[in-house]
């Protein structure tokens, strides 16, 4: 599919929208006008993360921030971020509050960073105790670990292993799934609340075509040897 096609498809509009939610409740509008930058970092090997920007106001009278205390931003809360044009929006990311970064600059308006992580963090991007699997191949160690991580799993099968397979205790269990997909060459990523540990999809078609000069007004290729 070109493009240029798309927007017919979507109201003519370019300009996409967000949605909010934070422990399952939408922002109510006064809040969302408070956001003014929505940033998602999606990384192959790193999963993803999310930054908030939110413009805050104090309050001369009570001598306190809107925002700054306010419980919808306490850490450890559920935040989802959805994207899309007029009504039909899905969700782009799913994560927990992991930090607070507010930013005060004299003669400039306060604003706060409010900064997550995707729910696969806690358990699968810190370091964790070394761990050996006996007799289990590898699609059952990642549907084991998902279990325990809370998550949904999508693992294509493999061969029962006759060793053991040992995660170092350096390793995380990010790190070790993709150290042993590599291994057999498979692909490991995650994506909101689910695992895929399957064979890479090489086959597939392409579902959108891009031309230098009409879609992108820039490409800028570039090699890293690091």
């Amino acid at each position: 599919m070109a493009l240029e096609y798309l927007p017919a498809g979507l109201g003519n509009l370019y300009a996409p929208r967000f949605e909010i939610e934070i422990e399952n409740t939408r922002l109510a509008a006064n809040m969302s006008k408070a956001v003014m930058d929505v940033t998602v970092d999606e990384k192959i090997d790193e999963g993803a993360s999310l930054t908030l920007t939110v413009h805050d106001e104090f309050d001369m009278e009570s001598q306190t921030f809107k925002w700054l205390d306010h419980e919808l931003f306490n850490v450890g809360n559920t935040v989802t971020v959805k994207i899309g044009y007029e009504s039909d929006v899905v969700p782009l990311f799913i994560g927990n509050i992991t930090g607070i970064e507010p930013d005060f600059n004299s003669g400039e308006t306060p604003v706060i960073k409010i900064k997550c992580q995707d729910l696969s963090y806690d358990l699968m991007k810190r370091p964790s105790p070394e761990r050996t699997f006996v007799n289990m191949s590898y699609s059952d160690i990642v549907r084991s670990v998902a279990r325990e991580a809370g998550l949904s799993v999508e693992a294509e099968e493999t061969e029962r292993r006759a060793g053991p397979v040992s995660k170092t205790a350096q390793e995380s269990y990010f790190v070790f799934f993709c150290r042993v997909a590599q291994r057999i060459g498979f692909q490991f990523r995650f994506d909101l609340r689910t695992l895929y540990f399957s064979r890479p999809s090489d086959d597939k078609k392409e579902i959108l075509q891009l031309n230098l000069g009409r879609d992108i007004v820039r490409f800028s290729p570039r090699l890293n040897t690091a």
